[in-house]
């Protein structure tokens, strides 16, 4: 399993064989994907709703039919947090790493592969320009102050629907503690 906030920490290549979907098609897409994608899509293809005590609950994935048509998906932000051993303490910790996706812009702060101080500060990157993430724009005379405030506030903005969703949606015995 990948567990890190880099890309190589947790972007893999997926294959999807669904005839009734994809055809005989050969389909390539950098779409950015996850498992929280699959209930919602799932969820489409056999035209299911939620249930109505859950119809205000937050969900971050949504379907990916469009990316299995060849189409593309509307933008989005997609989050990590990376908690300790005991998940009831869920906090965005710079020691093990949490950041956000949004298009092309992404940030990360700490990692669980990095002891640094200095990776414990919130860096931002160009995925579309340095998918290898060794240009940090958050600082020096490249640095986009603008994008990272942005991208810090959409994070902020996720994690704390994730910390609503544990408290008010879960239904998890540890949660209820």
């Amino acid at each position: 399993r990948k567990r890190d906030i880099w890309e190589g920490g947790h972007r893999v290549p997926g294959i999807v064989a669904w005839p009734a979907i994809v055809g005989d098609r050969h389909l390539e897409s950098w779409a950015t994907v996850g498992t929280f994608d699959f209930l919602p899509t799932v969820m489409e293809v056999l035209g299911v709703a939620r249930p109505a005590a859950q119809a205000g609950w937050a969900v971050d994935g949504t379907s990916i039919l469009p990316v299995l048509r060849g189409e593309s998906l509307a933008p989005r932000g997609v989050g990590w947090v990376f908690v300790g051993r005991d998940p009831r303490h869920c906090v965005a910790d710079p020691k093990l790493g949490y950041g956000f996706r949004y298009g092309k812009w992404k940030l990360v702060v700490g990692s669980v592969s990095c002891t640094k101080d200095d990776c414990r500060q919130p860096q931002l990157y160009d995925l579309d320009a340095d998918l290898g993430e060794r240009h940090d724009l958050a600082i020096g005379p490249q640095a986009r102050p603008d994008v990272l405030k942005a991208i810090e506030a959409n994070f902020s903005a996720w994690f704390d629907g994730v910390l609503a969703s544990r408290k008010e949606e879960s239904r998890c015995p540890q949660d209820a503690e």
